[in-house]
């Protein structure tokens, strides 16, 4: 018989049966497979301000699935002092931190003139925390951050901010929050 690639197809036969079996060698995971990160999709520099190591190692295991890297700051003091010399595209910002929280960390980067930044514009800012009221949303919106995910994040909810964030490459601020959770 013949074979494909490295795998193969035989037969074994014994006294009662004969089996056919067929081993093919693909690439995994396929290259159409959800599972496989698109050679298309535009990567986004992240950072991740997180002050809880355990959140932390979730939320970098839930982007290293999806295909993604990022850099860890644990308080909004880091983040400001990373965005200096960094060109972030977007921050997945935690409300409650040590030094300086998110949401003023937040209003600190609106007051900055896009010369300020790495890149010359000011990366989207996401809001990831457990305060998952109306109120808490508000608060949010006000500090001047794009979006909001609440704690715990599933995986498919981030995976989905992440895919319309490559679509919008972190450039349209005047859009619309992927959530709608912070629309007007």
């Amino acid at each position: 018989m013949g074979e494909w690639e490295s795998g193969g197809v035989g037969e074994k036969t014994t006294k009662a049966q004969s089996r056919w079996n067929f081993t093919p060698s693909l690439p995994h995971p396929l290259p159409h497979s959800p599972l496989a990160p698109s050679p298309l999709k535009p990567k986004l520099r992240l950072l991740l301000a997180e002050d809880n190591l355990v959140n932390q190692k979730v939320a970098l295991r839930q982007l290293q699935t999806l295909g993604y890297t990022a850099d860890v700051a644990a308080n909004g003091k880091e983040v400001l002092q990373l965005l200096e010399k960094i060109p972030y595209d977007l921050i997945l910002m935690d409300c409650q931190m040590p030094v300086l929280d998110g949401l003023e960390a937040t209003r600190e980067i609106h007051r900055r003139q896009d010369c300020d930044f790495a890149n010359g514009r000011r990366p989207v800012v996401v809001a990831m925390t457990a305060n998952a009221m109306k109120e808490d949303q508000q608060k949010c919106r006000e500090a001047g951050m794009d979006d909001y995910l609440s704690k715990p994040v599933f995986k498919d909810k981030l995976a989905a901010m992440l895919e319309f964030c490559c679509k919008d490459s972190g450039r349209g601020l005047d859009r619309e929050p992927f959530s709608s959770s912070l629309a007007v």
